[in-house]
């Protein structure tokens, strides 16, 4: 299942229809800017994502029978599907803009001004995927995003404070919020109060963690390690929090998949009691 559809299902709605409306508008008013109507579309694309989004081919006005117009044909889709509230449908038009992007025939200056309108657009609206060389990509490093968000997701529906608290951040995260470090810093907090059964703070919490971790024989090296970095990321968001500074953002991800790291340690090592 695509790692959005998984968030999704836990309440957690990071493509939603406002977003991706806002979107598309931004498209359609650079579109009404530009003088594009000499760049076309080949019919079978035409058709293809016709198909995927369920548009209607009469609806769509065309200037030969091969070939649509490449911004009449982009403004009759954002005109017959202003609502959009599925993540399908809004590939669909990613994958269309991308083919538009694509396309020599824009003077230079109109080029420019869709990829910015394009490009940009998804970071200024918070959705989360990206468009490199033509193709849609979802943010996030798959492999990271399974085991370390996803899987920590689902293992933390029987830790309900902190499936919570960790969702907020996740959101946090996608929509830039500068207090996506201290909710991560909470979450984790939280997690090792439910996780041990107290309502201890997490520097008092960190070494309980560890001689938790003694008792399954988990290795002295390895507890250290955990502790260590436990105790480095609290003195982190407490030092930010007494400056009250905010996290840079280029870390952010970094502290993400950290948090999800710390979690998904400790979950393993319960999974696999005897």
């Amino acid at each position: 299942m695509e790692y959005i559809e998984i968030l999704k299902k836990h309440g957690l709605e990071l493509c939603d229809g406002a977003k991706m409306t806002k979107y598309k508008i931004s498209i359609k008013n650079t579109l009404g800017g530009l003088e594009a109507n000499d760049v076309f579309v080949p019919y079978d694309i035409v058709f293809r994502i016709c198909q995927s989004t369920g548009t209607d081919l009469d609806d769509i006005p065309y200037f030969s029978e091969e070939e649509y117009s490449a911004s009449d044909f982009l403004l009759n889709l954002l005109d017959l599907g202003q609502n959009v509230s599925n993540i399908k449908d809004f590939i669909g038009f990613l994958a269309l803009l991308s083919i538009v992007l694509q396309d020599k025939h824009f003077s230079s200056t109109d080029y420019i001004s869709m990829q910015k309108a394009a490009y940009e657009g998804l970071d200024k609206f918070c959705l989360p995927y990206y468009i490199q060389d033509g193709v849609i990509i979802p943010k996030g490093e798959k492999l990271f995003d399974d085991g370390l968000v996803i899987d920590v997701i689902e293992w933390l529906s029987k830790y309900p404070k902190t499936h919570a608290l960790y969702l907020e951040g996740i959101q946090q995260y996608f929509n830039k919020n500068i207090l996506v470090a201290d909710t991560l810093r909470k979450s984790l907090e939280i997690f090792l109060q439910e996780f041990l059964s107290n309502s201890a703070n997490l520097e008092t919490n960190i070494p309980r963690i560890g001689e938790y971790l003694k008792n399954q024989s988990v290795e002295n090296e390895l507890r250290c390690m955990l502790t260590t970095l436990i105790t480095h990321y609290k003195k982190y968001n407490d030092k930010k929090d007494k400056h009250h500074e905010a996290s840079d953002p280029k870390l952010w991800e970094f502290l993400l998949y950290q948090t999800g790291l710390f979690i998904r340690m400790i979950i393993t090592v319960k999974n696999a009691e005897v």
